[in-house]
């Protein structure tokens, strides 16, 4: 861990993460199309404005916008990765407001691939979002997606990272990952933080937390979905204030860095941060 990252966990009581991007870009950005990552380019604007208030509402530590900046999903947009992501990092860096830091964020790939494949995609990432401060793998469901690119970010940068992987109400990824599993194989690759995201709300995430912080030592991350999609409207179904005071319940886990997937606003974070303003941090009593 880097002297920036563990300053800022031992500096505060929770560490807040932001909310979703995709989400809000949707509705702000300037663009006809499905992959938020070109929006680096063609309405950075829009994207430092989104770091501006996350971090202005509370954020600590702010996502990149590279999700989903791999050349597979690159391919045909007339962007290099180098160029998406050296993009996202620096509209990150002149968006951002106050001290927060700047996560490089290394979404899955979303097929199966073979290691080295796996390998080559985020090594290229980890080398163009060098500027960061950290890095943030998030949304994976496989063990072996997940150790590609811990060790390509291993291997190409001194950064630290933070991992979350996407569990379902069965306490298990898409791929059938449980979070015993997942806290094995990550504590022994050496990563600085780890958690889940997605898919679940802040009170279905309680019983993948419980597993998580009943068998590492690690700082924890919550960072659930504020609910579940309207199919007809889009729109989630948990508002910021019951996503804060749920997320608080999950402090009894000894979870230390919380932020919103997908669904949350700035409101969401604000909401944390306000709710949480009298709250103290306390490790998990296994």
């Amino acid at each position: 861990m880097n002297e920036k990252l563990e300053n800022l966990i031992n500096s505060k009581e929770f560490v807040f993460l932001d909310g979703a991007m995709g989400t809000m870009l949707q509705v702000t950005a300037d663009y006809d199309g499905n992959i938020p990552e070109l929006v680096n380019m063609i309405d950075p604007w829009s994207v430092m404005n989104m770091h501006t208030i996350y971090s202005e509402v509370g954020a600590d530590i702010v996502y990149t916008n590279t999700f989903g900046a791999n050349r597979l999903n690159l391919a045909d947009s007339g962007y290099t990765v180098e160029e998406i992501v050296k993009s996202a990092v620096e509209n990150a860096r002149e968006g951002v407001f106050g001290d927060a830091l700047i996560a490089l964020d290394i979404g899955s790939v979303g097929k199966k691939l073979s290691d080295e494949e796996y390998y080559d995609i985020f090594k290229e990432i980890v080398i163009a979002g060098k500027d960061a401060d950290l890095i943030a793998i998030e949304g994976m469901t496989s063990l072996e997606e997940t150790k590609a690119a811990v060790r390509a970010v291993k291997e190409n940068s001194g950064k630290p990272i933070i991992v979350t992987m996407s569990f379902g109400e069965n306490l298990l990824t898409a791929d059938g990952v449980s979070p015993e599993e997942m806290v094995t194989a990550l504590e022994s690759l050496g990563v600085d933080a780890i958690g889940a995201d997605g898919v679940l709300s802040p009170k279905q995430l309680r019983p993948v937390i419980e597993k998580i912080s009943s068998n590492t030592s690690l700082p924890v991350i919550a960072k659930p979905n504020a609910g579940i999609p309207d199919p007809e409207t889009g729109e989630y179904d948990v508002e910021p204030e019951e996503f804060a005071l749920h997320c608080a319940e999950l402090t009894e886990l000894g979870v230390k860095m919380f932020g919103g997937a997908c669904g949350t606003t700035p409101a969401h974070i604000a909401a944390l941060a306000f709710v949480f303003e009298n709250i103290k941090y306390h490790p998990y009593k296994k």
